[in-house]
């Protein structure tokens, strides 16, 4: 097996541009108004992107450090203060993205003693983690606690992007600080969740059942994902720390043949103790003139809107119509009505449906010329009689007609 190769990405998916514009969440520049980050029933949280900090606030909490400090900022340059409670045990991890990818942000974790509301009436403990590395002008923006992180505080200058995860237990509760060294700088975006080892393999074939050799890659729902590539007889591992999430999708590229993927659940990973080693995937050959089905596709019911495990299928028709310069498709958009096949029955939802995959993939560089679209209402659904949920979401789909090649 090739050597894995761990990414992150700011956005999952490929949205890119078609992105809309989230309005700016407020902040906290005081340890006191700290604002809660609400785990809800999720394993996960996101806040923001917010305003941009300025400044430290009525409260300057944390003043006068040595320059090379790994517990402590040297001074609160702009900041932004949050808490939470944890809500399992676990491995908690945690992402800081900058707006603006020039700026450097560093941060602190406290660990509060029972649910104490007087720790902001005297800051005098060590953090639990701490990052006060040179980013952004240094390098890469984001930073945060990964399984990448060495460490569990950083010093400042040069050093190390990520800490290491803290192990935390249910019910505790922890103070977050962010520091933007630079002034009049923008907001920034916090993910923050668990961590799970994750083991995914199986085999990759071609319409033949001979094995295909290509990139394989899982990726969890906020944007993390992994790489390896299959050896020669098709076979693959991935072995990867991720983020819990309710799907991971994994995706199968070869520029000599169509794209596949794979949205696999958690409630399936929790029952196989988050190992599975048999997934088998076809990678049907490429050729002009055949219809595929986008494998992973699917929509909201009554929406053009994506699933959000669907952004990595349409990340790879992109990168497959990128290697072949010259492969023009008819995007073709169905929708679900058990027992009503009709090529009239809300035809323009289909069609809108298509126009999605269309808007992404122009906006992510594929010329328009390359692309037409058509909706076919829900003349044919692959279960005309959907009884299940399951059923119904493959109605939901969208499928590439290869046009030509040449």
């Amino acid at each position: 097996m090739k050597k894995l190769l761990l990414l992150l990405f700011m956005i999952p998916g490929i949205v890119g541009n078609a992105q809309v514009k989230k309005k700016l969440v407020p902040i906290a520049a005081d340890c006191k108004g700290a604002i809660k980050l609400d785990f809800g029933k999720n394993k996960n949280v996101s806040y923001g992107p917010t305003v941009s900090p300025i400044g430290f606030g009525q409260i300057q909490e944390i003043r006068g450090s040595e320059k090379k400090s790994c517990t402590s900022f040297e001074k609160e340059h702009n900041s932004s203060w949050y808490y939470f409670d944890t809500p399992s045990d676990g491995d908690l991890v945690l992402d800081i993205i900058p707006i603006d990818t020039t700026h450097d942000y560093d941060f602190m974790i406290f660990k509060v003693k029972g649910l104490d509301d007087s720790f902001c009436d005297l800051i005098n403990k060590q953090p639990v983690r701490s990052n006060i590395s040179r980013s952004g002008k240094g390098g890469v923006s984001i930073t945060g606690l990964s399984s990448s992180g060495k460490a569990n505080f950083v010093h400042a200058g040069p050093g190390e992007t990520f800490s290491k995860p803290l192990e935390v237990k249910k019910g505790e509760r922890y103070y977050l600080v962010l520091d933007n060294v630079y002034p009049d700088g923008s907001g920034h975006t916090i993910k923050l969740g668990y961590q799970k080892n994750i083991e995914i393999g199986g085999s990759v074939l071609d319409d033949d059942e001979k094995p295909v050799q290509s990139e394989v890659t899982l990726k969890d729902s906020q944007g993390h994902e992994v790489k390896t590539e299959t050896d020669s007889a098709g076979k693959y591992i991935l072995n990867a720390n991720l983020w819990e999430s309710f799907a991971y999708t994994i995706s199968f590229f070869n520029s000599s043949y169509f794209v596949n993927s794979q949205t696999i659940r958690d409630d399936s990973l929790i029952k196989a103790n988050y190992k599975i080693n048999d997934v088998k995937i076809i990678l049907p050959k490429l050729k002009g003139g055949k219809k595929y089905t986008l494998s992973g596709i699917n929509f909201f019911g009554d929406q053009a809107k994506l699933l959000p495990e669907s952004y990595p299928s349409v990340s790879a028709l992109c990168k497959l119509m990128k290697k072949n310069k010259k492969m023009k498709i008819r995007i073709e958009g169905h929708i679900n009505a058990p027992g009503n096949p009709s090529l009239d029955n809300n035809k323009p939802l289909s069609e809108a449906r298509a126009h999605t995959i269309y808007n992404m993939l122009l906006s992510n560089g594929i010329e328009k010329e390359r692309m037409k679209t058509i909706g076919f209402g829900s003349m044919f659904m692959l279960f005309p009689h959907a009884r299940t949920s399951g059923q119904q979401e493959a109605n939901r789909r969208v499928e590439i007609n290869v046009l030509s090649l040449e």
